[in-house]
């Protein structure tokens, strides 16, 4: 896997991104629960989605500059095979349905999802993984933290902890009630995503420290 880079502090480079990421995100979502509650405003859904990946970048910049900067970049290039790549999406799409295909077969959560919106979901990853392809917070997660928190600790916790961040970071979806997280189950989510977090360090460490593989699973 590639060195994070030259921080001999990486719980001090942590902390700094997750501030950064959670104020970041949270302004933007809590503007849009406290002022737009009753509408879509998806300038602020999107620079709330962007944290991670400007908090990345900002602690990449105070730790090494342009070129630490451009190192955290450099992890967008290697793809794995065809048939590696259909497995973990697979895998991944199934924790990504779970939460939701729950919420639609028993009634739990704060509203059913309607059988229009489920079956519109697999559209929406294709588009997603299509332009985005989850680099808005792969940058983040995985290629800042995930390789910092395993100078730590080893590669599961890691990954572990990483899930329950990256899914209590949603939280200000839940208080919208236009946005699909607000009829899912929290707990289940929690669940899904940090599972999720596991499979998505995993392929991130078998590509050594790659992130364009992962970032197109995570999409899924």
């Amino acid at each position: 896997m590639n060195d994070p880079g030259p921080t001999a502090r990486p719980l001090r480079s942590l902390i700094l991104f997750a501030a950064f990421a959670y104020g970041i995100t949270w302004s933007a979502w809590g503007c849009a629960v406290l002022f737009f509650p009753d509408e879509t405003r998806l300038e602020l859904m999107i620079l709330g989605g962007l944290g991670p990946l400007i908090a990345a970048v900002l602690v990449s910049a105070i730790e090494g500059g342009k070129t630490e900067v451009l190192r955290l970049f450099k992890q967008l290039t290697v793809r794995p095979s065809l048939g590696l790549m259909a497995f973990w999406l697979t895998l991944i799409a199934i924790l990504r349905l779970l939460p939701i295909s729950l919420v639609l077969i028993t009634g739990h959560g704060t509203a059913p999802v309607g059988m229009e919106t489920f079956l519109s979901l697999p559209f929406t990853f294709l588009f997603v993984a299509l332009v985005g392809g989850g680099l808005d917070e792969e940058v983040g997660w995985r290629g800042f933290a995930q390789p910092r928190l395993q100078m730590l600790v080893p590669a599961l916790p890691a990954s572990l902890i990483i899930g329950l961040v990256w899914s209590l970071w949603h939280w200000p979806l839940w208080l919208l009630p236009g946005a699909v997280h607000s009829q899912l189950s929290l707990p289940i989510y929690i669940v899904s995503t940090t599972a999720l977090s596991v499979l998505l360090a995993h392929i991130f460490n078998s590509a050594r420290g790659r992130l364009r593989p992962e970032s197109q699973a995570r999409a899924a």
